[in-house]
């Protein structure tokens, strides 16, 4: 067997762990959003990358244009991953405006909420944030905005 193809084999198995061992983490990751980092992030490439360069055919190296090819790719990966943070950022932002602006839309008005123990009938008095977390406040209990069932006045 010449050099190149014990190259080729190595190659083959140190990428195959590579995607097993990515694998195995990604099982254990408790978020989707940790699980796409894991399976698509700039580690897994630059591993793949380093271990592609470390088994390359010492007579037929890899083209300069390939190279430049694939460090592109790595930088628009990571700037991709970086937008991604920043979109789940302002979305999450955007989600507690709402929830604020339905809040305060309530004040004054008769809403029928879900309790621990069936329905109540009340005017929203007041609404109190919580950790962040905008809550209604009718007949001096605090109910989630998600907890109106009705609009009744």
């Amino acid at each position: 067997m010449n050099y190149a193809a014990v190259s080729a084999v190595n190659a083959a198995r140190t990428v195959s762990a590579t995607w097993e061992s990515t694998a195995q983490q990604r099982e254990k990751s408790s978020t989707a959003g940790e699980a796409l980092d894991e399976m698509f992030g700039k580690d897994v490439f630059l591993r793949l990358l380093t271990t592609q360069l470390r088994y390359q055919d010492p007579f037929k190296p890899i083209e300069d244009q390939d190279f430049i090819a694939q460090m592109a790719q790595f930088v628009a990966l990571e700037q991709t991953q970086n937008l991604t943070r920043q979109l789940e950022l302002f979305m999450a932002e955007q989600r507690a405006t709402n929830r604020m602006a339905q809040a305060t839309a309530l004040l004054g008005r008769q809403v029928e909420v879900k309790g621990e123990n069936g329905t109540y009938t009340g005017t929203v008095e007041a609404v109190r944030l919580i950790q962040g977390v905008p809550y209604l406040v009718v007949s001096d209990a605090l109910f989630d905005v998600g907890d109106v069932v009705k609009v009744l006045s």
